[in-house]
């Protein structure tokens, strides 16, 4: 009779084993990843030899606390739009990943007083101190209130990387503003030593000038 029990008592395990084994309920959730700052972050051109994550974190509903992989790096001595990625992934292969553009931002940097000199068809003019603002609404524009020996002209620029530039535009400067003088031109940034130099031609009343603006930090 016993060597007839031992083998039911064995078939009764495998077959118990075998229902517990498929209610089992598989781990299909992936990780939850959060990001301290947002989604959209801007730093300050040259604020730092290097960029500070604001922080990042990732939370799994069966492995708990899980530390992202980020891949993408940040240049904080060049202006422009960065993309980090963060993933995670856990114990079951279930896997996440967010993003995060980071501006670095190079108007704030170039915002207040510079002391410019106008070098314009080869004469050059006595020194003057330029402000020169940053755009609230535009990230990397700054505007000038002096240029090229005029007043309230109020000329914009744009920067990318380590480089500026000066699209064509038109503008209204002077004692009695008027709006005859179109600018066109070109810029190159030193920004490592502080400064820029702006070479440019601008046209007046159909004549055209060439002309280089050289900034410098003012003291």
């Amino acid at each position: 009779m016993k060597k007839i029990l031992l083998p039911v008592a064995a078939l009764t395990m495998i077959i118990g084993a075998t229902l517990f084994n498929s209610c089992t309920k598989d781990d299909t959730v992936a990780p939850v990843i959060t990001l301290t700052g947002g989604e959209t972050y801007t730093v300050t051109y040259k604020s730092a030899a290097t960029f500070t994550d604001p922080g990042f974190a990732a939370t799994d509903a069966e492995d708990g606390a899980i530390t992202p992989v980020v891949t993408g790096t940040v240049n904080m001595n060049s202006a422009g739009e960065y993309i980090l990625t963060y993933t995670a992934t856990d114990a079951a292969g279930n896997s996440a990943s967010k993003s995060r553009t980071v501006t670095v931002d190079a108007a704030p940097y170039l915002a207040g007083s510079w002391s410019h000199v106008d070098i314009i068809d080869g004469t050059t003019y006595p020194a003057e101190i330029e402000a020169v603002t940053a755009s609230t609404t535009t990230k990397n524009k700054i505007y000038f209130a002096k240029f090229a020996g005029y007043t309230n002209a109020q000329p914009y620029a744009t920067l990318s990387g380590s480089s500026m530039t000066m699209p064509a535009q038109t503008f209204m400067c002077g004692a009695t503003p008027q709006a005859n003088r179109t600018f066109a031109g070109t810029a190159s940034a030193t920004f490592t030593s502080g400064g820029w130099t702006i070479n440019y031609t601008i046209t007046e009343d159909a004549v055209s000038v060439n002309g280089q603006s050289v900034y410098t930090p003012s003291k």
